[in-house]
């Protein structure tokens, strides 16, 4: 059963022009019960933050020239991307 997709995608945004350059498929292949409700959840290997930083990485490898990262607080935070030392301006929204 296919409950929905989940993904977390790199969009790069300048001069009026957005390019996604990078996308994860949040894959939930794990099961475990929820000791609270006694019900089975899935979950994902990696959690979203380390997601969004592998697209950071990645973006800084592919040599992608930027200043700031705009991130959703729903997947990482400021003080973790500042304390990998990007060396970028990073707001959360």
């Amino acid at each position: 059963m296919v409950k929905g997709t989940n993904f977390i995608s790199a969009l790069y945004h300048s001069k009026n022009v957005s390019l996604p350059v990078g996308v994860h498929l949040v894959v939930k292949l794990n099961y475990h019960t929820e000791p609270k409700i006694g019900k089975p959840k899935r979950k994902a290997l990696f959690t979203k933050n380390l997601y969004c930083l592998l697209l950071l990485a990645q973006a800084l490898q592919n040599s992608l020239r930027f200043r700031y990262i705009l991130v959703d607080i729903w997947f990482v935070s400021t003080e973790n991307i500042t304390r990998h030392e990007l060396d970028k301006h990073c707001t959360a929204e």
